[in-house]
């Protein structure tokens, strides 16, 4: 039996545990099980949003970006129904990501913007990190590095409050990387 949907919750735990194994494929074979398991009549339809915005993040990370921004299309479309609110900016994060590839700038920093407004009004710390570092990518790809930089440098503040060792490795990665593309390799070299 699949009690409160446990199957299709395990099978996401699963995804990733391939995610940070950098297993994408196994990742995504783990949340469609997940999606089978499912039963609809459970009431917390997260359960189901939160495999579906893995399954997004999965398949972009695997450079099917095409079937990861169809998926984001059909759920931003149901974005009122996603009563948690931490799924929902999740996805408003993987929707900037995927206009960033696609250099729909303007439409991903507006995006990422109000999921900042969002994250901030519902006090989603660790949501509010993840967007900064998205948007500071956007800035970094449009090469407006001071912009990168403060989005980069508040993230660093507020990963300080979160303890949260991931994020913080993340974010030095992209302070790297932003130092590395202006130029500044000793910077860079102390930063990484």
């Amino acid at each position: 039996r699949n009690v409160e949907n446990v199957v299709a919750c395990a099978y996401n735990e699963l995804s990733k545990i391939a995610y940070y194994r950098n297993d994408f494929v196994t990742a995504v074979k783990y949340i469609d099980q997940g999606l089978a398991a499912y039963d609809k009549k459970d009431w917390r339809q997260y359960i189901y949003y939160n495999l579906q915005s893995n399954k997004i993040l999965y398949l972009d990370k695997l450079d099917r970006t095409n079937e990861a921004e169809d998926l984001c299309k059909r759920l931003w479309q149901e974005r009122e129904k996603i009563n948690h609110i931490s799924v929902l900016l999740n996805l408003y994060d993987l929707k900037g990501q995927i206009y960033r590839k696609k250099r729909k700038y303007d439409e991903a920093i507006q995006l990422i913007t109000e999921g900042l407004q969002i994250a901030r009004y519902n006090r989603e710390k660790r949501r509010i990190v993840e967007l900064l570092i998205t948007l500071g990518s956007i800035y970094m790809a449009i090469k407006d590095y001071d912009q990168a930089a403060d989005c980069l440098d508040m993230a660093l503040q507020v990963t300080q409050l979160l303890d949260d060792q991931y994020l913080h490795t993340t974010i030095t990665v992209k302070l790297g990387e932003l130092q590395m593309q202006q130029g500044k390799l000793d910077q860079a070299k102390q930063t990484l």
